[in-house]
Formats: C-alpha cells, structure tokens, sequence
C-alpha cells in the first residue's frame, strides 16, 4: 500500500509525494488510522512550520497574548522575562493542567504549547529534521497505548524522505530535560514529564534532513547519577540515541522529489 501526500513548498508550488509503505504490524495498525483520519482538516498547530519565520520577540508577544487568560503562566513570564527557566515552569503547568480547561481554552493552551517548544528551538538555535503532520485533538479516541515494543521497530539515522512516527508523549524525552532543565534533579518531577515512547498516535513526519547525532559527553555522567538507574526499574531499558533521535520507520519516498527541506504545508492525504 502507498500513501500519497499533496504538499505545498516555500515558493507556493504544489507537489504530489507518493510513499511506499512498509510492511509489519504498526504499519498495519498505523494505516487503519489514517483510513478514518485521511477525509479529516489536518491541525495546522501540528501540521506546518507557521512559527518558522517569528523572531523571539514575536514568539513572546505571541505567548503572552495566548496565555492571557491564564494568570499563572502569565506571571511567571512577567516577573521574570521568558527564560529557559521560565519556559520550564509554563511547560510543566501546561502539561498539568491543558485537560483541566474547556474546548475553547484547550485550544489556546496546545497553540501555546507548539509556540513554547518553537520559542526555545529558536533560542538554542535548533533545527528540527522532521516535518510533522497531524491532526492534534481530532485524532479523538483513535489515541491507544502501544501492545508491543515500539522500540522494536526504530530506525536511526533516519533518511531525507522517510516516515516516520515519532515519539509523541505529552512531555520531554530525557536528554532533552537535560539539554534545557539539567540542573533540575527532581525525580518526581522528572518522571512526571519525562516517558518513553508509550501511545501510538496517528501524527506522523516527514523526515527533511538526514544527520546522526550522538549525545554530550556530560549526559552520561548526569545520567547515571541522577535517573538511569530508576529509569530502567520502571521502563526495562535505558535511553540511548536511538530512542532520543529515531523513529519508527513507516515508509519511503519513491517520487523523484529532493527538497523535502522546503516542505511548507500539506493539503491533502490519501491511502492508494
């Protein structure tokens, strides 16, 4: 089975990407998703780069303007500008309390919630390799916990052209937490916020450049000293680059497109 993606680049030209998807159990049970999912509105808060082009002054008068309603997050920007502790403090209240609100207010705080990690990607000057495309809360009950090891099924490098599921939890991975929180040894925090890859999402990404990573030398040390240990009690493994940086494999581009760089918008999907 192939997947076609309609798909808009930089300079407003329309392209038709055709992909080959693999064969195995997750591919199965991803493409009985996107068979309800594909005549649905993708989210655009999940599905386009619209914050690529905010500076970070933009990006925080678009925050403070989201986050208006909500006095607490609000405060902490006010009192103490929007820095990588700050943007700390509003993560973790988002994350404890984006289901606490009505629809209406939910939404605000998920664009808020991309507009945060798009802040702090911009502030550390990061560029992701992945063009992701989902379709955020309209995804509905489809959500579900993975019954196998999805670990099983990771590929890393990835390469330009390849999709990918990604891991999607409502959180950090690990070294992310250490790259942005590092001094923060919480361990009732850090387990709250940090999981391994766990719910099987339809959301997908594209993958745009192919680089391999490995991690700081520091990490191991931080690692070993203050969560490696009870990380592998409660999950059965360690945190390796192939779980930071991979993803699972669902297919591979055979249209003869390369720019995949300037990918810009997704007009439409469909199973073929």
């Amino acid at each position: 089975m192939n997947l076609q993606i309609d798909i808009i680049d930089v300079k407003e030209t329309q392209h038709t990407l055709i992909f080959k998807l693999l064969d195995n159990e997750i591919v199965k049970k991803w493409v009985k998703k996107i068979k309800h999912l594909q005549n649905i509105p993708l989210d655009d808060n999940y599905t386009n780069r619209k914050y690529n082009n905010l500076n970070l002054e933009e990006h925080k008068e678009k925050l403070i303007s989201l986050l208006n309603k909500f006095a607490e997050p609000l405060e902490y920007i006010i009192k103490n500008d929007l820095n990588q502790s700050v943007c700390n403090q509003i993560h973790t209240w988002i994350v404890k309390n984006q289901y606490n609100y009505n629809q209406e207010h939910r939404d605000t705080l998920h664009q808020a919630h991309r507009l945060l990690h798009s802040y702090e990607q911009k502030k550390n000057c990061y560029e992701s390799n992945f063009f992701p495309i989902g379709w955020g809360e309209k995804e509905g009950l489809l959500e579900s916990e993975f019954k196998i090891d999805p670990y099983r099924f990771y590929q890393f490098p990835l390469n330009r052209g390849d999709l990918c599921l990604n891991w999607t939890e409502f959180g950090k991975k690990p070294y992310t937490w250490f790259q942005e929180n590092k001094e923060n040894v919480d361990k009732k925090l850090f387990f709250e916020e940090c999981k391994p890859h766990q719910t099987f999402r339809a959301n997908f990404e594209i993958c745009t450049n192919s680089k391999s990573y490995m991690f700081d030398k520091d990490w191991l040390e931080w690692w070993e000293k203050n969560f490696r240990k009870e990380w592998i009690y409660r999950y059965g493994s360690d945190w390796d680059e192939l779980k930071h940086f991979g993803g699972i494999l669902l297919g591979k581009c055979i249209s003869n497109f390369k720019n995949f760089e300037d990918i810009d918008k997704v007009s439409k999907i469909t199973l073929i």
